[in-house]
């Protein structure tokens, strides 16, 4: 039997970086206040934090991102603020289960 892999998601659109390799996943900030900000630009609430969800590099502008460096790495305080209008229903799955043989 081969073994199963969880490939993380997006929160708001369901991107993986199966799906799409350029793209980087964050996690939510840990810090309570920070953490509202993105919540509130998601259209979430704290009810609907879980500390596994992560939001994809395609919601930040390209200022969040720190310069010199291969990875999007995001800048301190920064808050996702690109998102097209889904309903909450759609973008609160937070794993896309993934099969295949390694």
């Amino acid at each position: 039997m081969a073994p199963k892999k969880c490939t993380s998601a997006c929160v708001f659109c369901l991107t993986s970086q199966s799906k799409n390799p350029s793209i980087s996943l964050h996690s939510f900030p840990k810090d309570q206040s920070q953490r509202s900000l993105w919540l509130t630009a998601c259209g979430l609430t704290e009810d609907d934090y879980k500390p596994s969800r992560k939001l994809c590099s395609q919601h930040f502008d390209q200022d969040c991102f720190k310069t010199g460096t291969t990875l999007n790495i995001l800048k301190p305080n920064s808050v996702p603020t690109k998102f097209n209008k889904h309903s909450k229903e759609f973008f609160i799955s937070t794993y896309v289960k993934v099969y295949y043989d390694i």
